[in-house]
């Protein structure tokens, strides 16, 4: 097993989750409105709508058995993402 190629991994993988849209060499998409409590939560995909502009991901690392994705905020954006979410 090649290790280094997560997404190859994964695409192998005989039960995909529902929120894995994609998953290539070393690269793997999740689409985490596909999970239904997340997806079901009014408040939660509110903020999300309003923020994609707002947000970008900085870095992904793992933490034991914990994914950490690291968050980056455009301050430029975030006065008109706040405002959509009124």
């Amino acid at each position: 097993l090649d290790l280094r190629r997560p997404g190859s991994l994964m695409s192998m993988m005989p039960k995909k989750h529902a929120m894995l849209v994609e998953a290539t060499d070393d690269l793997f998409v999740l689409d985490l409105l596909k999970v239904r409590s997340l997806a079901e939560n009014r408040t939660l995909r509110r903020v999300l709508g309003a923020m994609t502009d707002a947000l970008t991901i900085k870095r992904i690392s793992t933490e034991g058995e914990h994914v950490v994705i690291g968050l980056r905020v455009d301050p430029l954006a975030l006065p008109s993402a706040l405002l959509r979410l009124r």
